[in-house]
C-alpha cells in the first residue's frame, strides 16, 4: 500500500469502533513508515478530543425555530429571484422586440417587391395573388385536349334536343 490509500484508510479507521480488526497490509505499511504513523496518532488525538466536549443542550423549539427562518430566507431570497427573473424577461423582450423591428425595417427597405417576368411581362405579386386560382390550376391548362373535350360537353348540355 501507499501513503495516499493508508491516508484514506486511517480517516474511516477513526470513525469505526476501537474493536474493529486492524487491516494487516495497513499495519505493515504503518510499521515502516513513520510519517503515516504520525498522522495516525494526530486523528486519533483529534477525534479523542472531540469526543471530550459535551454536547449542548437544545431547547424543544430549537427545530421549530430554525426552520421558520429557514422558510423567511427562501421566501425573501424566491422574491428577489423572481424580481430578477422578470428583470431578465422584459431585457429579452426589448432585445427581440429590437431584433424584430431592424430586421422588418431593413428588409422593407432594401428589398423590392418580387417581380416574375412571363412571356416578356413582369408579374408583380398583387397580380398573383389575384390570379391564384389559374395558377393553382395550371396543371389543367396544360391539357389543352381536356379543355376542349370540355368545352364541347357544355356545347351539347346547353343546346335544345
Amino acid at each position: 500500500m501507499n501513503c495516499r490509500e493508508v491516508e484514506r484508510f486511517l480517516v474511516e479507521e477513526t470513525d469505526r469502533a476501537p474493536t474493529s480488526p486492524a487491516d494487516p497490509a495497513v499495519e505493515a505499511h504503518l510499521a515502516v513508515c513513520p510519517a503515516c504513523r504520525e498522522t495516525r496518532r494526530t486523528l486519533l488525538a483529534t477525534w479523542d478530543m472531540l469526543g471530550e466536549d459535551p454536547v449542548p443542550a437544545v431547547s424543544a423549539d430549537f427545530t421549530q425555530a430554525v426552520m421558520g427562518r429557514v422558510r423567511t430566507e427562501e421566501r425573501r431570497r424566491g422574491a428577489r429571484g423572481r424580481r430578477v427573473g422578470l428583470a431578465l424577461l422584459a431585457v429579452a423582450a426589448t432585445l427581440l422586440l429590437g431584433v424584430g423591428l431592424s430586421f422588418t425595417l431593413f428588409r422593407s427597405r432594401s428589398a423590392p417587391p418580387p417581380v416574375v417576368p412571363i412571356a416578356g411581362r413582369e408579374i408583380t405579386d398583387d397580380e398573383i395573388i389575384r390570379d391564384l386560382d389559374v395558377y393553382e390550376n395550371l396543371d389543367l391548362l396544360e391539357e389543352l385536349e381536356v379543355i376542349a373535350a370540355l368545352d364541347l360537353l357544355e356545347g351539347m348540355e346547353e343546346s335544345p334536343r
